[in-house]
């Protein structure tokens, strides 16, 4: 059975292989887009935007992503090379999917609780 999900798992390439960009070291990433961190990581960034509201995290996303559109002197394969290895765009979003995540948990929680 285990060989099967592997074999499915490659033939859909369900499984996250690492990419590497060229003219940028970034072993770190996988074809998700999402960082590949740590439960301390995850931990440290989650403490650091604590007090921020979602808004709040999302207009600094946006100050950071335009920070880099601006610059005149990057290409645009550039800027999307630069906005996907920038670990403050890669911090702000993954906190933003994992606050995104816990709420949508709540909701399903909260659907599946209530009394028939």
């Amino acid at each position: 059975m285990k060989r099967a999900a592997n074999f499915f798992d490659r033939f859909f390439g369900l499984k996250k292989t690492k990419v590497s960009l060229p003219s940028v070291d970034a072993p770190h990433l996988f074809v998700t887009g999402r960082p590949n961190i740590t439960a301390n990581e995850s931990k440290r960034i989650k403490e650091k935007y604590a007090g921020l509201s979602d808004e709040a995290l999302e207009g600094k996303l946006n100050d950071a992503e335009k920070k880099i559109t601006d610059s005149p002197n990057l290409s645009n394969q550039s800027k999307i090379m630069v906005m996907a290895v920038s670990p403050e765009i890669g911090e702000l979003r993954q906190e933003l999917d994992r606050r995104a995540r816990e709420q949508q948990s709540t909701l399903t929680a909260s659907m599946y609780s209530r009394p028939r």
